[in-house]
């Protein structure tokens, strides 16, 4: 018996959907149903601090509720992390928000891959690179070749947003 190809099965699965270049969009590394499962999981340790709590074991009552603290506002935190095209430019949040206006960015590059980090897309601004979040996939961080073509059809979609120079 022949073991299964590693590359076939790699390539079932899909990369994140491509936003529709004819209108404003919002980028995210963190998709809803990933922040579903994770306030799931959150709720699940404060049942458990909960019921510890009502059996007099303050301790792992305390400990279960910073889990799901910490749990929940990290999921939250990673949603709102986003980039949103729009007719001013690019607007960047996560810890606070940053505008970038279409006439400051000189263009956008895929900054090199490297083993353990995503891939990243950042735009040139006056000689500096700031990346932004934009969807990204276990998938493409597994397969670095494949992926580039996707990166660059998403900065393509980025670009098309950028009203004509007159």
């Amino acid at each position: 018996m022949t073991p299964p190809d590693q590359g076939r099965r790699l390539r079932r699965v899909r990369a994140p959907k491509l936003p529709d270049a004819s209108a404003d969009f919002v980028l995210r590394s963190h998709p809803l149903s990933t922040v579903g499962v994770e306030l799931a999981a959150a709720l699940v340790a404060v049942i458990i601090a909960v019921d510890a709590l009502a059996n007099g074991r303050g301790l792992v009552g305390a400990v279960a509720l910073l889990v799901a603290l910490a749990v929940a506002g990290a999921s939250l935190w990673a949603y709102r992390r986003s980039t949103r095209t729009g007719p001013e430019g690019l607007a960047i949040r996560g810890w606070g928000e940053r505008e970038l206006a279409w006439a400051e960015i000189d263009g956008f590059e895929l900054m090199a891959h490297r083993a353990g980090r995503r891939d990243r897309i950042a735009a040139r601004v006056g000689g500096d690179l700031v990346p932004f979040p934009h969807p990204d996939a276990k998938s493409l961080a597994l397969r670095p070749q494949q992926a580039q073509a996707w990166y660059l059809l998403l900065i393509e979609r980025i670009e098309a947003r950028r009203p004509a120079a007159p």
